[in-house]
């Protein structure tokens, strides 16, 4: 129910503020300030769900990420103000914040080992399954265009409510996990807990080596705060897996995954879909989204992490590519049009180009299926038929002698964010099915895996709430500038800019990250004393030796 949260709030608030902009009259400011302040709050959850779940154990504060959430779908149906949007989504962010650290690693301490990260990202099916649901929720939401601006999008947002009520209950039903209660002295309740998920023959043997494990790091599970993170810079395994978490939490982030599952109806909207369409079209990602999310989860354990990583980033990049060509081509190829103040920021003479800045808007006259006397001038939602300057966009005698006026069938159309008569629309949208699709298959959710089990018993609370930090702080950063770097750079450099990024991931992973499958968590540790391409150099000089006594055996045998 957590992952299931965590992902219907990260994709309904795309499909409800499209309802939201037009309620409270938002700028592109306030905009990325709504959507963006909940990844504030997921950092600042993040940084204290370590420390709170190591405290108060990792059932108890997942138990605390549920209350949060349902208080956050209150508080943004009931919104009547921006400041309580925002006081909302950052309750919302600081319950995301902590269940992305006690969640993953709840279910890594409570799962066996061979099957470990299939469970891990069996629990992110759920995360699929909330962004499909919450972009279902705002299409369904929106049938009524009438009231979709004014109750709509708040029904969207408080239907967060019941699955709050559900986590709730199910996590009555739970119990701590056997590790935590070994390392705070409950070694009979641990057995207990043990005795309930694991078959008898096997408790014994994985008990036996947590006391073990626990035992050897006694001294550091005594540690102060301070103390543990003094520890921590000692130890040249921890820090260096706390580089690589952390860094692949950066390179998942800043591929995009969150910032387009947030913007995916806006985006939908650049590429030439309307308001309704673009709603209910980005419900078609996210089930690929799903999809992908279940055929992950099905072969991580065969295919293993690394692979699963190397795969998904490369083919996330090329998807990326793939959707900037797309929004090259409907840009070139959209209607021209006549910039209306020569020089000025919406010096545009295509209508792609136009509505891909925020300023600037399409005007022009039509009679439904062409558009005469088109031009780009600045403008808003709030100033939809005229320049910030007040000067009409059009006047209504400059009209073609095709479209009679006189008689009504032709009137002045506004466009904002969006093109008429798209070409190219249906590439964008299978570009994007095949991006998220991509990322869906491991580059969104390994992270989050490979962080529950690399660290240390010791460790591992600070170590996924640090890593959890890079992610939520990279997240914050690219929601913010996201729709800025639009106008900024334009639609497909910004793409490529992250289609880049997701190519850095791959290489990085490449060359240091080493397969943590079948590995037991008290083992996994010592897989990160040396970067992973120096194993190669081993390996390669083992061969060469074996090749070397062999060719010398051979040669002996024959003297």
């Amino acid at each position: 129910m957590g992952s299931f949260l965590w992902g219907y709030n990260t994709s309904v608030i795309a499909g409800a503020m499209l309802f939201v902009d037009d309620q409270f009259q938002l700028n592109v400011i306030w905009h990325e300030i709504i959507v963006s302040v909940t990844l504030a709050g997921a950092a600042v959850g993040a940084v204290t769900a370590g420390p709170l779940s190591d405290r108060l154990g990792r059932w108890k504060a997942t138990i605390i990420s549920a209350v949060l959430f349902g208080l956050g779908s209150i508080l943004l149906g009931l919104s009547f103000f921006k400041c309580f949007l925002v006081i909302g989504r950052v309750i919302i962010g600081l319950a995301t914040g902590v269940y992305s650290v006690t969640g993953p690693v709840y279910v890594s301490e409570m799962s066996p080992s061979h099957i470990r990260g299939r469970l891990g990202l069996a629990s992110y099916l759920h995360t699929g399954g909330g962004i499909l649901a919450g972009s279902i929720s705002a299409g369904l939401f929106s049938l009524d265009s009438k009231h979709a601006y004014t109750l709509g999008w708040r029904f969207m947002f408080g239907f967060g409510i019941l699955p709050s009520l559900g986590m709730i209950i199910a996590l009555s039903f739970l119990f701590e996990t056997p590790r935590w209660l070994v390392y705070h002295g409950k070694v009979k309740k641990a057995y207990e807990v043990m005795g309930k998920i694991r078959s008898a023959e096997s408790i014994e043997q994985e008990l036996e080596l947590i006391i073990k494990d626990y035992q050897r790091s006694q001294k550091e599970m005594k540690m102060g705060l301070l103390q543990s993170i003094k520890r921590t810079f000692r130890s040249r395994e921890v820090m260096y897996a706390m580089f690589i978490g952390c860094s692949l939490q950066v390179f998942s982030a800043m591929s995009g995954p969150a910032a387009v599952t947030s913007y995916s109806s806006s985006i939908l909207r650049m590429a030439g879909f309307t308001v309704q369409e673009a709603v209910w079209f980005s419900t078609v990602p996210n089930f690929a989204n799903l999809f992908m999310k279940v055929v992950g989860a099905a072969i991580v354990e065969k295919v293993g992490r690394r692979k699963l990583f190397l795969t998904s980033s490369a083919a996330t990049g090329i998807f990326l590519y793939l959707l900037a060509v797309s929004f090259y081509m409907e840009n070139g190829n959209s209607l021209s049009v006549v910039p209306l103040n020569k020089g000025g920021k919406c010096d545009y003479d295509k209508c792609g180009f136009c509505v891909a800045n925020s300023h600037c808007g399409f005007c022009a006259i039509t009679d439904g299926d062409n558009y005469y006397n088109a031009t780009c001038s600045e403008g808003s939602k709030d100033h939809s038929k005229y320049n910030t300057n007040g000067t009409q966009c059009i006047t209504w005698n400059e009209y073609d002698s095709n479209c009679n006026f006189e008689n009504h069938t032709c009137h002045k159309e506004w466009l904002y964010a969006s093109c008429p008569n798209s070409k190219y629309a249906m590439l964008s949208l299978i570009a994007m099915l095949m991006y998220v699709a991509s990322f869906s298959l491991g580059l969104v959710s390994l992270p989050w895996i490979i962080n529950s089990e690399i660290y240390p018993m010791w460790a591992r609370g600070q170590g996924a709430a640090l890593s959890s930090l890079f992610n939520w702080i990279a997240n914050l950063f690219l929601n913010l500038i996201f729709l800025s770097l639009f106008d900024v750079l334009g639609t497909p450099v910004a793409l490529i800019m992250y289609g880049t990024i997701a190519f850095s991931g791959m290489l990085f992973v490449f060359l240091l990250l080493p397969e943590t499958s079948k590995q037991g968590l008290e083992g996994i540790e010592k897989l990160f004393s040396r970067p992973y391409f120096m194993t190669w150099c081993k390996k390669t000089s083992c061969m060469l030796n074996k090749s070397y006594h062999s060719q010398h055996d051979h040669e002996s045998i024959q003297l």
